[in-house]
């Protein structure tokens, strides 16, 4: 299966296999993304929209969709209006981060991250994947499309899965 979802993408995407964005390029977008994971757990919406391009749209972990900048805006500051249970420090991690370039000015990013101190139970720690579109716009790296992908837990994928 995972062989045949490679094999879709790259049809798709011809010149992602071949695409090559600069080391540049590509320091930029990891400092983007360190950036990010910085202000969010430092609870700083402002931070956060500003990686934001005007159209993004973003999809949380829960599957609810935020479009625009404005409203993504507005879902950060949300998010971090909760008060956090004593002892729950908020935080986000990524690691495995790959970048790849669909051109010189559009590339996908892809993580695996885990978050605690966010959602209706912030002691719950999340851990799933990540996909950040990043458009480069005016020589600086934007957010186009993030998608958290929603976590299953084991029984949940045997059972879709069949395995």
């Amino acid at each position: 299966m995972r062989r045949l979802i490679v094999m879709i993408t790259l049809a798709a995407f011809p010149t992602m296999a071949s695409a090559q964005g600069s080391q540049q390029d590509e320091a930029q977008i990891r400092a983007q993304i360190q950036g990010y994971v910085d202000a969010f757990n430092r609870g700083d919406a402002d931070v956060l929209a500003s990686y934001v391009d005007a159209n993004s749209t973003r999809i949380n972990a829960a599957g609810r969709v935020f479009t625009g900048k404005a409203e993504i805006h507005s879902h950060y500051r949300e998010a971090f209006s909760n008060a956090l249970p004593p002892g729950v420090r908020r935080n986000l991690s990524y690691d495995d981060i790959t970048v790849g370039f669909i051109t010189s000015d559009v590339a996908i990013v892809d993580a695996r991250y885990e978050v605690i101190g966010i959602g209706p139970d912030p002691s719950l720690i999340g851990r799933s994947l990540n996909s950040v579109v990043m458009v480069k716009r005016d020589g600086e790296w934007l957010r186009a499309a993030h998608r958290n992908h929603l976590s299953v837990t084991a029984e949940c994928y045997r059972q879709c899965t069949g395995q």
